[in-house]
């Protein structure tokens, strides 16, 4: 197989370096790490796709992307309503 490299002419050997960067490149983009403190909203072609939890996520390159980071202080908690003392009491 070297010897099938060696005798490319020079225009393809280029050509093949140029197609396995974009290839590394598209597979780079892909990865997301998300941090233990934060979620990850993510869109596809501009709509809601899916929330990603914390870890190491691949998303699809051109179609995804992140619309927005969440951190654990901006998330919204519900409780239960609290009893209150009011002059009425």
């Amino acid at each position: 197989m070297l010897n099938n490299v060696l005798a490319m002419p020079l225009g393809g050997i280029i050509a093949l370096v140029v197609v396995a960067v974009v290839l590394l490149l598209v597979f780079i983009t892909s990865i997301r790490v998300v941090r233990q403190t934060e979620k990850v909203i993510i869109e596809r072609l501009g709509k809601y796709r899916r929330t990603l939890e914390p870890g190491l996520k691949f998303i699809v390159p051109f179609f995804d992307h992140v619309a927005l980071r969440v951190t654990m202080k901006e998330q919204i908690r519900d409780f239960d309503p609290q009893p209150v003392i009011t002059k009425d009491n």
